[in-house]
């Protein structure tokens, strides 16, 4: 079983929307926090760690318009009485801070401050993680998009949200909902469609990423909104084929 990268779906799912539309980087002295919108996770991948991850928008995140921070503006993440300042990753103007920290248990805090002087900021944002599980379907030696696809994992009952998306480099980017925590979803055949090209392979590696989540709390100062998530995340890797 692969783990699962905290933060890649998304930073990939902007990468295509970058390539498309471009995207713009502004300097966080020049925006009041009320013209900020936010994207905080704290996401746990099986791993024994758990990455906060925080995004900041001007205005609707749809129009990719990224903010960097500058000056004495700062990204502070904290839990159970540890604090790190999260550092910066740049890829293709897709701005986003990070830290990590160790542990991974269900209900674990993870608060996001943001601090600054040139008005109050918005020092309190809070994810928590939901309950951990394993998938527990064997990866198939290859798998025919034909066919349903069923997956399996445990514990499951609880009352967090429950999501799955399916990404490779022979088939088009997929998600879809789970309702309620079954424990198990199938995923109709034909739900996976070959990419359009010609020089697209018939058959390659793809990746199905289960989301468990729960929904945090959102600190107001961030005038344009935003989300704030915990998440477990856990992938099954396996051959597409035709």
């Amino acid at each position: 079983m692969r783990k699962h990268h905290p933060g890649l779906g998304l930073l990939l799912a902007v990468a295509v929307a970058v390539a498309v539309t471009g995207c713009t980087k502004h300097d966080s002295d020049n925006i009041l926090t009320s013209g900020i919108h936010a994207t905080i996770k704290a996401s746990a991948s099986g791993g024994g760690q758990t990455q906060v991850t925080a995004t900041l928008f001007l205005g609707n995140p749809i129009n990719l318009d990224f903010i960097e921070l500058q000056g004495d503006d700062e990204l502070i993440a904290e839990s159970g009485g540890i604090a790190k300042t999260m550092t910066e990753t740049d890829i293709l103007n897709i701005v986003s801070y990070g830290a990590t920290f160790d542990g991974d248990a269900e209900g674990t805090e993870f608060t996001v401050q943001f601090l600054r002087t040139v008005d109050d900021g918005a020092p309190l944002s809070i994810a928590t993680l939901p309950g951990a599980f394993d998938i527990t379907t064997p990866p198939p030696a290859g798998a025919s998009r034909a066919a349903d696809l069923v997956i399996d994992w445990y514990p499951a009952g609880t009352a967090d949200r429950m999501s799955w998306r399916a990404d490779g480099t022979c088939i088009n980017l997929v998600t879809g909902t789970i309702n309620a925590d079954p424990g198990t979803v199938t995923i109709p055949a034909n739900t996976f469609v070959k990419r359009d090209g010609d020089m697209v392979p018939d058959d390659c590696q793809v990746t199905v990423t289960l989301e468990r989540s729960r929904s945090g709390i959102l600190d107001q100062g961030y005038g344009e909104g935003g989300t704030v998530t915990g998440e477990q995340v856990r992938s099954l890797a396996f051959t597409s084929t035709l």
